[in-house]
């Protein structure tokens, strides 16, 4: 079980690389404003101090304006998703629960994310390397089995639905997670796996993605 606080980390890298297009003339970008957060509390008791970080916003209001999240837009097929992720701090060598996963989401008003295009896996693999004090290895995702069909589905409610490619099953009564590859010489940005919901294993799973639907065309 996860026994800290755990870390959001606003999805904003002053947003050079993570240029959503498409987006809509009347949308007016927010002034430079300093937003102050708070880790989030996991389930389980701590002793472990909150900590404070102060983040610049330079997001649009309009494309997530639904969202009290600090959420950055991603532009997808129906629309913009609001997403963020949580990790924990420097050095952690923690697993993340996906019990405490969906905890953390949904306290924030938002759920387990999914990922439909190349620019989201690439904007979040580039966060990690830019800011992430520790070897994180994968994200928790929205998906799970269609037990009709035995596929598993994005179940966000915004993405394209059939995981494509198909998660490999390690653990079938376990859950989906992004094991994201860093390695730039190697193509691709990782793969899809059911594994434990604990997030044991090697690797492990010890960061998670949150968001929320934002304007819909």
């Amino acid at each position: 079980m996860v026994s800290c606080r755990l870390l959001p980390v606003l999805f904003i890298l002053a947003i050079g690389f993570i240029q959503v297009t498409g987006e809509h003339p009347e949308d007016v970008p927010c002034e430079e404003e300093t937003t102050t957060r708070t880790t989030v509390p996991s389930t389980t008791p701590t002793t472990t101090p909150t900590t404070t970080t102060i983040v610049a916003r330079t997001t649009t209001r309009r494309r997530c304006a639904n969202i009290r999240a600090p959420v950055t837009p991603f532009l997808r097929k129906n629309g913009y998703w609001c997403s963020m992720m949580f990790t924990f701090g420097a050095n952690s060598t923690m697993n993340y629960d996906y019990e405490d996963a969906v905890t953390d989401c949904n306290i924030n008003g938002l759920v387990i994310g999914s990922l439909e295009t190349d620019e989201e896996k690439a904007a979040y693999i580039k966060l990690v390397q830019e800011t992430i004090l520790y070897d994180l290895t994968a994200f928790w995702v929205g998906a799970s089995l269609n037990t009709t069909d035995h596929k598993y589905y994005w179940d966000d409610g915004l993405a394209v639905e059939l995981m494509d490619p198909q998660p490999t099953v390690v653990d079938p009564n376990g859950h989906v997670a992004w094991f994201i590859n860093k390695n730039s010489s190697v193509p691709g940005y990782g793969d899809y796996r059911v594994v434990a919901k604990t997030g044991l294993g090697n690797p492990k799973v010890n960061a998670n993605m949150c968001g929320a639907p934002g304007l819909q065309f």
